[in-house]
Formats: structure tokens, sequence, C-alpha cells
């Protein structure tokens, strides 16, 4: 932050701030690069230091990139460990050489510091990023070289007995290389399982060599236990809810007689789903619905994909397109609809959005992927569908509009999210037994 404004960060910056007003000294870290003509100044923020150290980008160096071999910045980041002599190094995020990779968490460790690692990202766990085994039914869970590689191969859309000849030529080129050489695999380029070993070697690494493995998702944490990943460094402190500094101004209670309100908010990219929601409600009376899209317009990689989903509302002015807003403005502006829709094809890890809608007193409807199922019971606080099904989320919708009672008994269902404040404290207890157990 300023410059890039999502959950992470945002998450980083309360914790952060929280500590600060805990009497910890906290500076928070960034990579930056030198090659890229990024502004490699230090610079405060909201009264936190925010310490930039080049990284170098490593475009073009499979074996950096990877993570294989330590990025040119290590020393960089190595010589501001022994600037700054922390007590406590926290990851929240390894991007390998184009950020942090194994090799950062490592010399943190070796410095001397306690070392935490916070998971922010689903793709943690499953490679292909929706834990729908080839697509067709939901994943065991169960993280193997083999399965998640013929998984991925089938998201490619190879020939299923190509795939299988693939792999057993994998597991036969390894048993001469060694499973955990990575280096010779990927310079051979002839090993289809090489991400998936690689993908489990990083999981197993980062709780092996933390002093603290934080999940913020209890199905995170369920499926660390299932492939004997959560060991006794390893505990779940479950996001909560930023302050915000405007209350909710809810609207009168849908009673069938005036449209359905429903809003989107997030970034406008395939794996959030919007076009599923546009999809279903231009199969709907258009007096009867209207949904307000909130989220980056055009811009960036994906402009292509807001252009597309724009296409697919033309000719429906019951679909509104609005700018982003200022996050303390989101409870407010979600309170003002009787639904909150989060159609997301790809698994998340905690979406912020749903503990923002719950706390503006908001149904959500949402996929039925594990994220969103921890905390949308379908029936109960809200409802789900199946991911990417826009029959299946035009069905629920026009189900409300038939019986408006039913939205009205689901939202008084909706208990309010905890508070960030907890999160804080859970934290603040985690750094102390550091210290207190000696």
């Amino acid at each position: 932050m300023p410059q890039a404004v999502g959950g992470i960060e945002l998450y980083i910056h309360n914790l952060a701030r929280g500590l600060l007003e805990k009497g910890y000294d906290v500076k928070i870290v960034v990579p930056a690069y030198e090659n890229y003509d990024i502004n490699m100044n230090d610079y405060e923020l909201d009264g936190l230091p925010v310490i930039r150290y080049n990284g170098f980008g490593a475009e073009g160096n499979k074996l950096q990139m990877t993570g294989i071999e330590p990025n040119e910045g290590l020393s960089n980041f190595k010589k501001l460990l022994a600037r700054e002599q922390p007590d406590i190094v926290h990851f929240s995020q390894l991007t390998n050489s184009s950020g942090v990779s194994l090799d950062h968490v490592l010399a943190a460790k070796q410095s001397g510091a306690k070392v935490v690692y916070t998971n922010h990202l689903a793709e943690f766990i499953c490679r292909r990023g929706d834990l729908k085994y080839k697509g067709i039914k939901d994943c065991d869970g169960y993280i193997t070289a083999s399965k998640c590689t013929a998984c991925m191969l089938q998201k490619k859309e190879m020939n299923t007995v190509a795939a299988s000849a693939l792999i057993v030529a994998d597991n036969i080129a390894t048993a001469f290389t060694g499973r955990k050489n990575f280096k010779a695999q990927l310079r051979l380029a002839t090993f289809p399982g090489f991400a998936s070993r690689w993908h489990i070697n990083k999981i197993e690494s980062i709780v092996n060599m933390c002093d603290a493995f934080v999940s913020i998702a209890g199905w995170n944490s369920e499926l660390m236990k299932k492939n004997n990943w959560f060991k006794k460094n390893c505990s779940t402190i479950k996001t909560g809810l930023f302050k915000a500094t405007t209350a909710p101004e809810p609207i009168a209670v849908y009673d069938g007689k005036r449209p359905l309100k429903i809003i989107y908010m997030g970034r406008i990219v395939p794996v959030k789903g919007l076009a599923v929601l546009v999809k279903a409600i231009t199969k709907m009376d258009k007096a009867a619905v209207e949904l307000h899209v909130y989220g980056p317009q055009g811009h960036g990689a994906y402009s292509s994909h807001v252009d597309y989903c724009r296409s697919l509302a033309d000719g429906f002015d019951n679909i509104v397109f609005h700018t982003s807003v200022d996050n303390t403005e989101v409870v407010k502006i979600i309170s003002q609809h009787d639904l909150f829709c989060l159609p997301s094809t790809g698994i998340e890890m905690a979406p912020l959005v749903i503990q923002e809608a719950m706390a503006a007193q908001v149904p959500v409807i949402g996929s039925d992927l594990p994220a969103i199922k921890e905390w949308v019971t379908d029936g109960i606080n809200g409802f789900v569908f199946p991911a990417g099904d826009d029959k299946a989320l035009l069905q629920k919708l026009q189900q409300l509009i038939e019986s408006p009672l039913l939205l009205a008994s689901i939202k008084k269902n909706v208990q309010q999210p905890v508070s960030f404040t907890e999160v804080i404290d859970n934290y603040d207890k985690l750094y102390q037994s550091f210290f207190s157990e000696s």
C-alpha cells in the first residue's frame, strides 16, 4: 500500500497497526526491483515504516523464477536482516524470485529470528485452483504428485491416455534423477510431475522451517491435517473484519413489490465469476431484479474480461457498472442492497467481502466452494449454488423473487463477523509464546 490495495495488503496493514498500538516495534518489508525502475525509497504509511530492498526481477531465468535457485536479491535481504536484527520475521506470502522465496525464509531462520508464515492464498493447497478433480467432481483433498499432475494435464485438455502415459514415464524418470532433484528435472523439461512435486516440497519446507504457520481459514487447516502437514507449530487464526468508518444504511425489507437489488463487489477477473452472475440476470425479468457491479473498470491485464462482462449486459439497463469504492465505504454500500453475490469459479482462502456483507446484515449467495461454505450455510444464513452454473444461480434467484419472505427469514440469521481486533490479540499471544517458553 498505497500502490496496491487488496485483501492481503489490508490484512498486513491492519495487523501491523494493531501490533504497533500494543507496543511492538513494527516495520513492513517490501521487495522492489531496480531493473523495473520502481521507486526504491523507504517511506512511511499511517505511522508504519515501509522498508524496500532490491529483489531483482528474474524473468527468463527458470531456476530463479521457480525458486529452485536463490534470487540475486537474496543478499540484499540478508543485509537488511543483519542491519535490523529482528526478533520476529513474519512472512505473508511467497512468490519465489519475483518476491520472496523459501531461501528468504531460511535466511530469516538462520539469522536467529523467530519465523512466522501466514498463508493467504488457496493455491497453497490446490494448484488447479478449484479443488475439482479433473474438473468433474470435488477433490478428496489428498495431495499427491501423480494425482495432481493428472488433474493439471486434464485442465490443459490433454488426452487421458497420453496423460497417463506421461505420468508413468515421469515416475520412471524421477526414479533415476531423484524425486527431489528439482534442478535436474527443470533443466530437462521433460517431467510433467515436476510442478506438483515442487509444490508439495514447498508446503513441507515452509511448515518445517517456520516456528509458527498460520492458516486464516478452517477449511485450509483441515486439508493440511488430512495430508499430515498440520504440525504442532501450526494454528488457525480466522480472519476478522477491519474497522469500517461508516455505518450500514439498510434499505427496506424486500417484499417482492420492488426489484430485488443484488450487488457484486470485487475484481472483475474470470475466477471471480461475474460472467456467471450476469448471464443469470439477463435471463430474468428486467423489472424484477437489479444488479449493481462495483470493481475496477477496464484497467490492467484483465480489461478484456471487463469488456466481455459488459458485452453480456448490453441492452440490460437493470445491470449497472460502478467504479471501485474506498474500503471504508464498502459496508455502507452493501447494506443498501438485498443480496450479495459471490459467484467465484476458483477457490479463495477467506473472502473478506463475505464478512463485510455480514456486517451490513445482507445475506450472501455464493458458489459451493470451501471458502464460501465455511461462512455461508445454504438456506440458513445465505445460499450456495454449484460453481460456474448460471442456470442453478438463476433458479435460486427466481425462488427468492417468488418467495420474498424467504429472504427476510434468512436475513435474520446473518451474524455479525469477528472483529479484526481478535486477530491482532491472537497474533500477540502467538508472538509472546516464543519468548515465554524460555
